[in-house]
């Protein structure tokens, strides 16, 4: 099995919270996971908003960073998934950053896991609903 994820599942896998059980099966499984590229700016803007905000210690932010590097994720180029994400953003009314994650989904016909709530319930009375999977929802 194969699947586009985001930021939302992957901070779970270091993070404990909500979700974070679930999300960690996905990680130890045998599922191909990919992503735009874009994804290591949003966990690194995540962390560092951690990190100041003292959520986290700076030796766990960089243990965390250092284990995402890591972490078997395919990342596709973003100037590939740019335009199709601008028209997806514009359309679905949703971030454009959301956006390349459904455009890659729907570039490589594969379901796009999030634990983002915002954007899942943005999109569950949209055509590109049947892309999306609820974390929850990973069998």
């Amino acid at each position: 099995m194969a699947y586009i994820i985001d930021a939302s599942v992957i901070l779970k896998w270091f993070i404990p919270e909500e979700h974070s059980e679930r999300a960690l099966r996905l990680k130890d499984s045998d599922a191909r996971l990919h992503a735009p590229a874009f994804l290591t700016l949003e966990v690194g803007h995540v962390l560092s908003k951690k990190r100041r905000r003292g959520e986290l210690a700076a030796q766990d932010t960089e243990d965390i960073w250092r284990a995402f590097r890591r972490a078997p994720i395919r990342r596709h180029a973003d100037e590939t998934l740019v335009l199709a994400a601008f028209d997806l953003a514009n359309h679905t009314k949703q971030s454009l950053y959301d956006s390349l994650y459904l455009a890659l989904a729907m570039q490589l016909d594969l379901s796009f896991l999030t634990a983002d709530r915002k954007f899942y319930n943005g999109l569950q009375h949209s055509e590109y609903h049947r892309r999306l999977l609820w974390i929850e929802d990973l069998t």
